[in-house]
């Protein structure tokens, strides 16, 4: 994955995550990365839409964006989490499409919850983390 500052977001695919570790939707990146998983969904349209203005206004955390129609191995490692309640990431495999998480270290350290998509509520959350 490319490193990107203040340019807007990066796009992932399925080898940017380590999908055939016991981690399975660990990300291969330690720096702060806030990524946008997305479908066709209205809701995913207009985020995605903006996704890319959101990230260039936010300084720190580097932003990506994934078509998780287009990842179908991805979209299995985030089944495989979402069924397995044992798993330790099952929390941030409880969605509906679009999904925002934020990755540090490699792993998803918190899930944007509100319905809020604004530039500042998502920059202010990306921030806080």
């Amino acid at each position: 994955m490319a490193c990107t500052t203040n340019i807007g977001a990066v796009r992932v695919t399925t080898s940017d995550f380590n999908v055939n570790s016991p981690m399975l939707i660990g990300l291969y990146r330690v720096e702060l990365t806030i990524v946008l998983f997305h479908t066709q969904n209205d809701a995913s349209v207009n985020i995605a839409r903006s996704w890319h203005r959101i990230a260039a206004h936010t300084v720190g955390p580097q932003f990506a964006i994934c078509d998780i129609l287009m990842e179908p191995m991805l979209m299995r490692a985030f089944n495989q989490v979402k069924t397995d309640t044992s798993h330790p990431l099952h929390p941030y495999s409880q969605h509906a499409w679009p999904l925002i998480l934020a990755y540090r270290n490699g792993l998803p350290v918190a899930m944007y919850k509100s319905s809020d998509i604004s530039q500042e509520k998502i920059s202010f959350w990306a921030l806080s983390v």
